[in-house]
């Protein structure tokens, strides 16, 4: 009885160790939406995001599974108390793009509507952007500093924004959101 019960035991912590020895691979497969953060409060009728203040623009992105990667006779590639999940790829900042409907002045100079504002040396030097990537979880985000705001440089009602992000592998993803100006 003792020998069947360690053999049992010995059987299951070697596949307890096999188990949690999995190393996944995952890719960022396409865009799960677009949002704004900071001072915004959201219309409760039209379900539209009401900026009053200092905001961000953050897409997220999902992720998917690949596989699971085995090295030889069956074992894993990773310690059994470790993660290993690589990310096949991520979002390249310099490739974005950044649309919005309506045009404004900043720092003496207007920006077009509709035109790619982060290719505008004004316009990324107020400014700050993340690209955050996890074997699970992944964002692009754009904060716009103070100077958007004190004087508010947007013009009250709604804007449409555009945010186009692309990964190093080619894969090009499209997030659109409505918002109302209210400063």
């Amino acid at each position: 009885m003792k020998k069947t019960s360690l053999t049992i035991f010995f059987y299951c912590l070697l596949g307890l160790i096999f188990y949690g020895c999995t190393c996944y691979q995952t890719y960022i497969s396409g865009s799960s939406g677009l949002r704004v953060g900071g001072f915004t409060t959201k219309d409760t009728i039209t379900n539209i995001d009401i900026v009053y203040g200092q905001f961000s623009i953050t897409d997220d992105h999902e992720v998917e599974y690949l596989s699971n990667n085995y090295a030889g006779f069956g074992m894993q590639q990773a310690y059994a108390f470790s993660p290993c999940i690589n990310l096949m790829n991520k979002i390249e900042e310099s490739q974005s793009e950044l649309y919005f409907d309506q045009p404004f002045t900043l720092d003496s100079e207007t920006l077009p509507a509709s035109t790619n504002l982060l290719e505008n040396t004004t316009f990324r030097k107020h400014i700050y952007m993340n690209s955050y990537s996890e074997e699970d979880y992944s964002q692009f985000s754009i904060s716009l500093d103070s100077s958007f705001f004190f004087p508010p440089v947007f013009t009250n009602g709604p804007m449409h924004i555009k945010l186009i992000t692309k990964t190093d592998n080619g894969l090009t993803f499209t997030s659109e959101l409505n918002v109302i100006m209210d400063f």
